[in-house]
């Protein structure tokens, strides 16, 4: 039997409440609120019971098998089985090189000369079992202040837990970012040298036992998790979602079938309401008046 790990990307969010909800797990779905079955129900807040501090969002983590490596199900593991997830969390953010604008190409981020220091890493952790917490991501930033002073910051990644059925959740960390004092906010949005935040990414791994004695077995190919700023607008997403774009990056490159026929409820109908649903966040005095022509 061969083990993989769905999603092969989770997204997680930063928020200040421990008490979490989880992100979508189908596409077209939003986030929802862990069931004690493990199913998501209806969110009933996406904040705090005293309305002060958003709720992290988590990615939960599946282990589906194969026979033959071509039909993965939900892994249908023996009594006695146990998972152990292992999970490492990085921010690179500060240390790594970049322009002041992001780039329209994919670029592998390359660290900056002498800027090891500001890489905040966080650690490994592992997690086995149902309803299991681990220690939180710790990591050092690690700069100079204008006037030359040493400066540095422990910040918190987040940490693990598990479902009731032993599956993984990624929780990020709360939400905060500093700098040396002096140090301004700038020159642009995509680059603000020697600031720090908590945000952060990294690998995704599981070992299966199948039984106390028998030899562990690593789930293949592993996953990712990004854990990313809060999401303001739960409701309100873009037109082209990162699904799509994932699945069509499936489709022209690595032979994932194509639907047969186009769908409006599956492929239409959601670009239109999304559309839509822009108009909630949309300045429309950033839009240009109608021409009268004479």
């Amino acid at each position: 039997m061969t083990y993989r790990i769905f999603p092969s990307i989770g997204i997680a969010r930063l928020g200040a409440d421990p008490n979490f909800i989880l992100g979508p797990e189908v596409p077209g779905a939003g986030p929802g609120e862990l069931q004690t079955d493990g199913t998501l129900g209806q969110v009933t807040s996406f904040k705090s019971a005293d309305k002060t501090k958003i709720r992290k969002r988590g990615a939960r983590f599946y282990l589906f098998e194969s026979a033959g490596g071509n039909t993965w199900v939900p892994a249908n593991l023996p009594a006695g089985a146990q998972v152990t997830w292992t999970v490492s969390l990085e921010n690179k953010k500060a240390a790594v090189k970049r322009g002041s604008s992001p780039s329209i190409a994919a670029v592998h981020p390359e660290l900056e000369a002498g800027s090891e220091s500001m890489v905040i890493k966080g650690g490994t952790r592992t997690v086995a079992g149902p309803n299991q917490t681990s220690a939180p991501f710790s990591g050092t930033f690690a700069t100079t202040a204008p006037n030359g002073t040493a400066f540095n910051a422990n910040v918190e990644l987040g940490f693990l837990k598990t479902d009731a059925q032993g599956r993984l959740i990624v929780l990020g960390g709360s939400g905060i970012s500093g700098a040396p004092a002096g140090v301004a906010v700038g020159p642009s949005f995509y680059k603000n040298p020697k600031w720090f935040d908590d945000v952060s990414d990294g690998p995704v791994k599981a070992e299966i036992r199948l039984t106390p004695t028998a030899a562990p077995v690593e789930a293949e190919g592993g996953a990712w998790v990004v854990v990313a700023p809060p999401d303001y607008a739960p409701g309100i997403t873009c037109p082209v979602t990162l699904y799509d774009v994932v699945r069509q990056v499936g489709i022209t490159h690595l032979a994932l079938p194509d639907i047969a026929s186009v769908s409006f409820d599956r492929d239409i109908a959601p670009l239109i309401e999304r559309v839509r649903r822009l108009q909630f966040v949309h300045d429309f005095r950033m839009v240009r008046p109608p021409q009268v022509l004479s």
